[in-house]
């Protein structure tokens, strides 16, 4: 490997202090391993994760380094870990951060030909109960206070359901390309085979008419046309810019609001509207089994017959409205019922109305007839 290329590596690298303590001379091999992760977010975790953890190796084992570290076997690697994890978890960290860092370190010693055997001692992943959970209507407000980047933006990440990792990677030309093919079609839905760069999963990339529609005019301004990339953008640039048009179209959250929250929708809505469980795991990217890797030959075709028909009612964040055509007979049928049962309500007012004054009457008449009794007993004494 040529020093060069390591410059050139590190120098991408987002992070500054993560840059120059890998840039001593014992975390070589910490390099290299990273330098084999196969996405740039995973290296960007991870490189900081690992940072974090051997600067509290070096505090707890008198100045030890990444490179005595690696000298160690994995039995004793495995203990050490576990001591981090009991650290972490009292300086009161998330579970699913402590797993993040747990799985760092095992993915080193992988690299290092020390596989590490916890024994299911590592923290459980956390439901996350802190996030917001999206309905119909926060997309709609949201796509309809947005410009059309916005709208493009919400509209394709609604239709897919992928990571934003995935949309942030399209390239403008391979949209363009299905555009291109959907209108020589004539087709309102665009469907296309992807897979997940993580896991390598197949999955069916979905583009549904709103998507299309404002897919095609973000590609007609001057602003898209400035790069290569379909959304030029960061993962944090995403995130801000799902949490102000949250904020500016005044959505009222029970929770953090971040761009993740919409795959979980469409997830969500692809259950509500009748898609079975490998359907769902096709669209977005989830894995399958092997076990059920032929059934994977029928969901495309079921799922591309499926989801024009349940489009508008589960899949479109911006429904059209429905407007029903009143027949000249049967608006004169319903204005006669109306007016019938104005007369009989009203009626049923004065029917009460008598009731009432005869109940008072009635009323009356008993007191007065007890007056009396007791009148006459005292006149007879």
């Amino acid at each position: 490997m040529e020093n060069s290329d390591v410059q050139e590596w590190l120098g991408k690298l987002e992070n500054k202090n993560v840059r120059e303590w890998l840039c001593k001379t014992e975390n070589k091999d910490v390099i290299e391993w990273l330098r084999e992760l196969k996405t740039k977010n995973t290296t960007k975790l991870f490189s900081w994760m690992i940072k974090r953890f051997f600067e509290w190796y070096a505090g707890n084992y008198e100045g030890k380094t990444a490179q005595d570290f690696a000298g160690l076997d994995a039995k004793t690697i495995t203990h050490i870990a576990l001591l981090y994890q009991k650290h972490l978890q009292n300086r009161g960290i998330k579970d699913n951060t402590i797993r993040s860092s747990i799985t760092t370190i095992k993915s080193y010693c992988e690299y290092l030909d020390k596989p590490l055997n916890f024994k299911r001692k590592i923290v459980k992943i956390e439901m996350d109960m802190s996030s917001h959970v999206f309905r119909n209507g926060d997309l709609k407000a949201m796509f309809h206070i947005g410009g059309t980047k916005e709208k493009a933006v919400l509209a394709t990440m609604a239709s897919l359901g992928w990571e934003r990792e995935a949309v942030l990677e399209f390239d403008r030309e391979f949209i363009e390309k299905q555009l291109a093919i959907a209108k020589a079609e004539k087709s309102q839905f665009i469907f296309f085979d992807s897979a997940r760069g993580k896991t390598k999963a197949r999955r069916l990339g979905i583009l549904n008419p709103l998507a299309v529609e404002w897919l095609q005019k973000w590609l007609e301004t001057p602003e898209s046309k400035k790069s290569a990339r379909l959304f030029d953008m960061c993962p944090d640039g995403l995130n801000k810019l799902i949490k102000r048009l949250a904020r500016d179209a005044r959505i009222l959250t029970s929770g953090r609001v971040h761009s993740h929250l919409i795959r979980g929708w469409t997830m969500s809505q692809l259950s509500r509207a009748g898609f079975n469980e490998f359907e769902v795991k096709l669209c977005i990217g989830k894995s399958i089994p092997i076990s059920d890797g032929t059934y994977l030959r029928m969901l495309k075709d079921s799922v591309a017959e499926k989801y024009p028909k349940v489009y508008d009612a589960f899949l479109n964040i911006d429904p059209p409205t429905i407007k029903t055509e009143v027949k000249t007979e049967d608006f004169k049928r319903l204005e006669l019922q109306v007016e019938n049962l104005t007369t009989q309500l009203a009626e049923a007012k004065k029917e009460r109305a008598k009731s009432t004054i005869q109940d008072a009457l009635i009323a009356d008449l008993i007191k007065t007839m007890q007056l009396k009794q007791k009148a006459d007993l005292v006149t007879n004494e």
